[in-house]
């Protein structure tokens, strides 16, 4: 069924999906009166998007709505690690952090639809916000993992870890690398959703676990 008067709406969400296939992700708010067709206009892109991965949650209008049920629902879908997590009741940091990764591998789509934000109670918020700061930073393409680096980094985000580890700060690794700072953010964004870690300081406990910053690299 072709939805009259979405075309161009559908367009711009085909061009998101596009970018994002190429490692822009983005948080897309899709706002109108109640009944205007948003669930309409994600479901026909559903359709026109057949090759990627669609995980859906919704928000409750209850007095005592569950605390991030969004993403309760969304874990229920993509099963896996998150979904243990949730069921351990784990810290909502590494929740966080572990639904970054999930919807973030390579060489997929992933699509996640929360609806009725309207309802949305404040730790959902925060999880919206977390992901908005950071899907910028999707890896592009597979990234063979070896026995030096289990976790396919870049030669980069080596250089970041190294550095997180050795206790600097964004502008410290900034002036060193010649980037900027919100470069910078966007590689530790990427650093701790491959290590599967929400700090910077798990970040770098996990990296000398796995011998992933050696002194040469600082």
């Amino acid at each position: 069924m072709d939805l009259l008067e979405r075309r161009s709406p559908l367009a711009e969400l085909a061009r998101y999906a596009q970018e994002a296939r190429e490692g822009q992700g983005r948080l897309v708010l899709l706002a109108g009166e109640a009944g205007v067709g948003k669930t309409a206009l994600a479901e026909q892109l559903q359709r026109e998007l057949p090759g990627a991965r669609w995980s859906w949650g919704a928000c409750d209008g209850l007095f005592t709505s569950q605390p991030l049920g969004p993403l309760f629902d969304l874990a229920s879908q993509l099963d896996g690690e998150l979904a243990g997590l949730c069921r351990a009741g784990s810290a909502r940091e590494l929740l966080f952090a572990t639904l970054l990764r999930q919807i973030s591998e390579p060489a997929r789509l992933d699509v996640v639809v929360v609806e009725d934000v309207h309802w949305a109670d404040e730790a959902t918020v925060d999880l919206l916000r977390f992901l908005g700061r950071r899907l910028r930073s999707i890896p592009v393409g597979p990234r063979a993992a070896t026995r030096t680096d289990p976790l396919g980094l870049t030669r980069r985000e080596r250089e970041v870890l190294a550095m997180i580890c050795a206790g600097q700060a964004n502008e410290e690794i900034a002036a060193r690398l010649f980037i900027s700072a919100k470069t910078v953010d966007h590689h530790v964004s990427a650093v701790l959703a491959k290590l599967g870690v929400p700090t910077r300081t798990a970040a770098a406990s996990q990296a000398r676990r796995l011998g992933l910053a050696s002194p040469a690299e600082i």
